[in-house]
């Protein structure tokens, strides 16, 4: 749901008989949580329900002439709206909680105390912690002895609450009393990077502007940086009187307008990362709290997340949403967080973190690797074991998905595969040897423009080569042969698992020099072998190891009938029986040349490939 629909407008929505479903269902489709009237009035009085809804403009327009010819809105109503407009401010600082702000209900709000309420509330702020310096005194800071604090400065009474109330919060100083009775009355402020004194603070030019009366703000960085004085130095303060304010890179002196721009620009920042906290927890199974979520781009898609949980322990978590699909939800790694086994190159263990900062770290290191040439090292926590075919090329690695349909005997697909099929998808068909009876996998690579990678001839099997033809020709039928299913079968890998770049070049040069031209063979280097080592780096056919066992050769034709292909051994897949992800890749990544960088086809294919990355689907609603 929308993240600015706080429990009043709720109560709004529910006042005018729309159900949490039906309410979120025109949320969906662009209105805001305001507008519950201009929702109720749309299935009232044009009875159309989201899914009739388009044209926002026009109805707006409609719902305005409306609303003049109504009796005026009551003074609540009014309220409410004034009360709403209050709460959006404040949420665009990031202020979740609005307390007294109820009780400006009565009037209406200016922008300048909506202003003030804001700047008052610097507690609630994310990460800043503004004051104005008319909250301090010319009056420089003393200790016990009568010795004045240079670079301190006595502070206001509301200024005082507010830091001490900071201080208990972040258990500064466990020597102020839970009732706030002994307060802080002293601040001193020093840059970050050497431990100096700010040149704002020590310049007689500030206390000049606090007897002026400048309405100028000082905005710090609530952090870990704040500490208190008591016992840091020699000489001696007064119980619980100073903080010591470390700031990065050094205090802000601004404008009364400069600091709310800068408040709505940096609070809006930290909003955000809170809504994709929420939004995470809403689409994902990941349990526990979230602790952290880092949106980020790799060469491969602009659409990433780390997110670190805390459910006593932290985890580190991948989240990609995959702009070919229309998925709500993102794709999740690891898929059970509590796995212990190989997460990524270099043998790196998935681990448990008691402090966040090491599981921060975790993180940074998995953004920059997912990066790298083959990215799914990374990820897959098959890796670097030896496993079956299927375990490593299966979910959520590799998405299955159908595309076509029949009616009346007749296969139909649709005309732009492109919005149903990603380029560099795995692609297959069923069909069936005439003459054998036999039902075999016919398998490709998707390159776009209803084009496909494939191993292929007509006529003789002995002709077999490696080339790239329309659609049409793949799902057609070769001689011998005829099409039996009515679906292609689409393979599209989540994560890569080979450069983009380096499998169109692999392709071109194979094409180029009609790669197993007179080599083929069922068992060893049929189209599967090709298909699957072009985007997987795998050399090795899932139907041929799943032929049935009384097959010599481990394909669905009888041995003889493999043998007049010209395979010219029984052993299948070559030799393999298992295969490791990381050896797989290294060696397909050795035996493929490539075409150059400048060759036409090779441009042709990456025009066609790299398409500008389209913002997320709506309905994802986590990115």
């Amino acid at each position: 749901m929308h993240p600015d629909f706080t429990a009043e407008l709720k109560k709004q929505w529910e006042n005018k008989n729309f159900t949490y479903q039906q309410c979120k269902e025109w949320i969906n489709v662009g209105l805001k949580p305001q507008d519950s009237r201009y929702a109720a009035w749309l299935r009232d009085e044009i009875k159309i329900s989201p899914t009739e809804f388009s044209d926002d403009d026009l109805f707006r327009e409609q719902y305005q002439e409306y609303l003049k010819n109504q009796t005026p809105a009551s003074d609540n109503e009014s309220e409410d709206e004034q009360l709403s407009l209050a709460k959006a401010f404040a949420l665009s600082l990031g202020i979740f909680d609005f307390g007294d702000l109820f009780s400006l209900k009565k009037r209406k709000i200016s922008d300048q105390e909506l202003e003030k309420y804001l700047l008052e509330k610097r507690l609630e702020l994310k990460k800043h912690f503004p004051f104005n310096i008319q909250e301090l005194t010319t009056e420089k800071a003393r200790d016990d002895f009568g010795n004045v604090s240079r670079n301190g400065r006595v502070i206001t009474a509301s200024l005082s609450k507010d830091l001490t109330t900071l201080a208990l919060a972040n258990g500064w100083d466990d020597n102020i009393s839970k009732d706030g009775k002994e307060l802080k009355k002293n601040i001193l402020i020093l840059n970050k990077e050497n431990g100096t004194a700010s040149s704002h603070w020590e310049c007689n030019d500030l206390d000049k502007q606090i007897r002026d009366k400048k309405e100028l703000y000082i905005i710090l960085i609530k952090d870990n940086n704040w500490v208190d004085w008591k016992g840091r130095v020699n000489n001696v303060i007064d119980q619980s009187s100073m903080v010591k304010a470390r700031v990065k890179p050094s205090l802000y002196l601004l404008s009364k307008k400069k600091a709310l721009e800068f408040l709505r620009e940096e609070n809006k920042f930290e909003r955000e990362k809170d809504q994709l906290k929420v939004l995470v927890k809403l689409k994902t199974d990941i349990p526990g709290e979230i602790e952290e979520v880092v949106r980020f781009e790799t060469w491969w898609n602009k659409n990433l997340a780390t997110v670190i949980n805390d459910d006593g322990n932290h985890w580190v978590f991948l989240l990609v949403y995959e702009q070919g699909k229309n998925s709500e939800n993102p794709y999740v790694f690891p898929v059970d967080y509590s796995y212990q086994g190989d997460y990524g190159i270099y043998v790196k263990k998935r681990e448990k973190h008691s402090c966040l900062s090491d599981a921060q770290k975790e993180a940074e290191w998995l953004r920059k690797m997912l990066d790298g040439k083959n990215p799914i090292l990374v990820v897959h926590h098959l890796a670097n074991d030896y496993d079956s075919f299927y375990w490593v090329i299966n979910n959520p690695y590799v998405e299955k998905y159908e595309v076509g349909h029949h009616e009346n005997n007749t296969f139909y697909w649709p005309s732009d595969l492109d919005s149903h099929i990603k380029p560099l998808s795995v692609i297959r068909v069923e069909k069936q040897n005439t003459a054998w009876g036999k039902k075999y996998y016919h398998v490709g690579v998707y390159i776009g423009d209803n084009k496909v990678f494939h191993i292929y001839d007509y006529w003789k099997t002995r002709d077999m080569k490696a080339r790239i033809d329309d659609i049409r020709t793949f799902l057609g039928d070769a001689k011998g042969t005829q099409r039996v299913g009515y679906h292609i079968e689409v393979f599209q890998p989540i994560i890569p698992f080979r450069e983009w770049k380096k499998v169109i070049r692999s392709i071109v040069w194979a094409k180029e020099i009609k790669f197993w031209n007179g080599r083929y063979c069922l068992a060893n280097r049929n189209c599967e072998h090709l298909a699957n080592m072009m985007v997987y780096g795998i050399n090795y056919s899932k139907q041929v190891a799943e032929s049935p066992a009384g097959s010599r050769v481990g394909c669905k034709m009888s041995g003889s009938a493999c043998l007049k292909t010209g395979c010219g051994n029984f052993k299948s897949n070559n030799g393999k029986k298992s295969i490791c992800l990381r050896n797989e890749i290294d060696e397909v990544n050795n035996k493929f040349y490539e075409a150059k960088e400048n060759n036409k086809e090779v441009r042709q294919l990456e025009a066609r490939i790299v398409v500008p990355n389209k913002i997320p689907n709506e309905k994802c609603g986590i990115m």
